[in-house]
């Protein structure tokens, strides 16, 4: 609003899904309020309207901020959080229908129900094997059913990915194109990269030190 004059009216605030649903696991939805008050009182903006979004709105929002226009309507967008993924696409060319895909599997809880499997061995190739359990189990119980279910092969000629984790991954194995709105990478290219980091945990020290890393 100061530097580039933006009209308060065009300026939306918004509590996510996964702040919202952490607090309802909490039982501590007092949370919402006490952050909602915080904002409106560290901006000095006591009217300011903060929706609560619930997890369909946030990947329609999702989506509409992160696929390119001309792509809006034949992409699928999966965004990878740290206690869930989803996203959607629209099915009918307007951004008023939208078709949502959820998982209850991200990066942080995929990560804590392979700890809980390493007993003893807390080492590197035993969490790496019970990671693929992890994998494997969620893969068949419940990612192929939701993609299928979302109905999305059919009528979307792109799958994009979005999330902390998709960002770090694409960049590190292609710093070169990290001005990018859009960087492609394969299927193996990403198993590729998770094969040597699993050999060469190392392997990441040495590439972040020598590479522009800054989210954009």
């Amino acid at each position: 609003m100061k530097q580039n004059k933006i009209p308060v009216a065009n300026v939306f605030t918004a509590i996510s899904s996964g702040v919202n649903i952490q607090a309802q696991k909490e039982d501590k939805k007092i949370w919402i309020d006490q952050l909602i008050n915080a904002f409106r009182l560290n901006n000095n903006e006591p009217d300011r309207k903060v929706a609560v979004i619930d997890v369909v709105e946030e990947a329609r929002l999702s989506h509409l901020g992160i696929v390119p226009e001309a792509r809006r309507y034949n992409t699928f967008l999966i965004d990878i959080g740290s206690g869930n993924t989803k996203g959607g696409y629209f099915p009918y060319g307007n951004t008023k229908d939208f078709r949502s895909f959820q998982l209850t599997w991200g990066t942080k809880s995929t990560f804590n129900a392979a700890e809980k499997m390493l007993g003893e061995d807390k080492g590197l190739e035993n969490f790496n094997s019970q990671l693929n359990r992890v994998l494997a189990g969620a893969e068949n119980n419940e990612i192929v059913y939701a993609v299928n279910a979302s109905g999305a092969f059919p009528k979307s000629d792109n799958i994009a990915f979005s999330g902390g984790i998709a960002w770090a991954v694409a960049t590190l194995i292609v710093p070169e194109l990290n001005d990018n709105a859009v960087v492609g990478v394969t299927y193996d290219e990403v198993l590729e990269f998770t094969e040597k980091l699993a050999k060469n945990p190392s392997l990441l020290l040495r590439l972040l030190p020598c590479k522009n890393l800054t989210r954009k």
